[in-house]
């Protein structure tokens, strides 16, 4: 599974070389599908002269014209394929046997798992089976009424994800102008090098602070059964290079007990202490010397909150007091026994509208009091009363199943 980001097919020579990897590895025996993107800047472009040259604002009418973008780029790679003497077929959301169907949400359509499934089994696969090349436009789908949806910013990989994981494939090849995903932004850091490996797990916190190689919706279509690879499009060859992301989330945002026992919250509070390094290296340094376990931290600059594990509390607790004493900048510090940590984790918190509200708002109406809460990459901790730590939890389970994906 193979798909060609808008700048590897921003020029014919670039296209050509695109042909030519996909060549490569049915020379070499694989069976190839093939997603593409617009080709270069077709759908800023197509989005600019709708804006300027249409009164009409229905989002269909729209979704119809973005998808000329990837449907071009489709034929092209289609017809330059077949010029090259290999089997390709080209599907469009015209055609019956178009396999993308999604909800009417224009502009950011979400596929509609179980159809999408049954269709790509039905109309994509046999096309690999008897060494066709399947071309497919990414980011494009159609709602169950015929009309054309578009999937939003990073479409074009829900459209590769879906087809990997329905077909199923080995793996997916995110063709891209980058060498993969850095440690860094590299317009921000000189430093920055390619990682050759992450973990799904470890993407997600990346993915909803930003990162502009995977969008957090595009990651919700990943399983275990394929790995994703984001190469270069100067790589030598397409399964070479770049990053290798594996591994899988849960369909839905879940939430867990973060310790099988009990917590306690260290409240720290003084003038600017957050912002002074050598308080905040002192009493981190406490923690580690009394090998207790940080489970969570939050600070403003009047305040620094440590969440450890309650059983080696004691000696911590007076080593920061004697921190504390010996420091003009700090003022006091409390204890609060006897709690339980909830983990919300899944991806997409930040495209989630209303998740902390309905997640505290049972809370609330049980009288379950929340003694803290703070977010870490793609998870909140709530903080609980250990005594009710049962009861939190299947509310908060209970208020979830409304985000199931």
């Amino acid at each position: 599974m193979v798909k060609f980001g808008g700048s590897s097919l921003s020029s014919p020579r670039k296209i050509s070389k695109a042909v030519g990897a996909v060549r490569r590895e049915i020379d070499e025996g694989a069976q190839v599908a093939v997603v593409v993107s617009a080709l270069g800047r077709t759908t800023d472009d197509l989005l600019e002269t709708l804006s300027v040259a249409s009164r009409s604002r229905s989002s269909d009418h729209v979704d119809d014209v973005l998808s000329m973008g990837e449907r071009t780029s489709a034929r092209v790679f289609h017809t330059a394929l077949s010029a090259c003497g290999f089997g390709s077929k080209y599907f469009d959301p015209h055609d019956d046997d178009w396999p993308i169907v999604t909800d009417d949400n224009f502009g950011d359509a979400t596929p509609i798992l179980p159809i999408c499934q049954r269709r790509i089994q039905r109309h994509v696969l046999p096309c690999l089976e008897v060494g066709i090349v399947p071309v497919l436009p990414g980011f494009v789908g159609k709602a169950t009424d015929g009309r054309i949806t578009t999937m939003g910013r990073g479409g074009s990989d829900i459209t590769t994800f879906l087809l990997a994981r329905c077909l199923p494939a080995k793996e997916s090849i995110l063709v891209t102008d980058h060498n993969g995903l850095m440690t860094a932004d590299p317009k921000l850091v000189k430093e920055a090098h390619p990682i050759s490996q992450i973990s799904v797990r470890e993407l997600m916190g990346l993915a909803d602070s930003g990162t502009k190689f995977l969008k957090t919706k595009a990651l919700r279509f990943l399983d275990d059964s394929f790995k994703v690879r984001i190469t270069s499009n100067l790589a030598s060859s397409l399964r070479s290079g770049g990053t290798v992301i594996k591994g899988s989330f849960p369909e839905a945002i879940t939430a867990e007990l973060e310790t099988p026992g009990p917590a306690a919250m260290v409240t720290i509070t003084g003038r600017d202490i957050s912002q002074n390094p050598e308080i905040l290296k002192e009493i981190l340094s406490k923690v580690t010397k009394e090998r207790t376990e940080i489970l969570g931290l939050s600070a403003n600059s009047n305040s620094l909150i440590i969440y450890v594990s309650w059983e080696r509390r004691r000696r911590l607790v007076n080593e920061i007091h004697r921190c504390l004493l010996a420091h003009k900048e700090m003022t006091a510090m409390a204890v609060r026994d006897n709690l339980s940590l909830i983990t919300i984790a899944g991806v997409g918190f930040v495209e989630t509208p209303g998740l902390v509200a309905s997640v505290s708002e049972p809370l609330k109406e049980a009288s379950l009091n929340i003694y803290g809460i703070f977010t870490i990459a793609s998870s909140i901790v709530v903080a609980v009363d250990w005594k009710h730590r049962g009861e939190a939890l299947r509310l908060v389970k209970k208020s979830l199943r409304r985000f199931a994906l």
